[in-house]
């Protein structure tokens, strides 16, 4: 069983399908979140920007609009949690 062609095909599928996982984990994490994370930490140390918990809250809020911008560009409009429910 181990050396029939469908267990190799099967194995090498596994192995280009992990490649793929860790390479985009990897993009995600140095791309994407390092990015905007320090962009997020140079917005709050600067106190015109953030002086309040308002303000605060838009910070935030434009880190993760950035950070989904970023991962999956033609998602961000799609995602409802971004803007408040009235």
């Amino acid at each position: 069983m181990d050396g029939s062609p469908e267990f190799r095909r099967v194995h090498l599928m596994r192995h280009e399908m992990l490649n793929f996982v860790t390479s985009t984990q990897d993009y995600v994490t140095t791309q994407v979140l390092d990015l905007s994370w320090s962009e997020f930490e140079s917005e709050l140390s600067d106190p015109d920007k953030v002086f309040s918990v308002d303000s605060l809250y838009d910070a935030h809020q434009r880190y993760i609009k950035k950070a989904l911008f970023r991962y999956l560009p033609f998602a961000v409009n799609t995602v409802c949690f971004l803007t408040p429910s009235l």
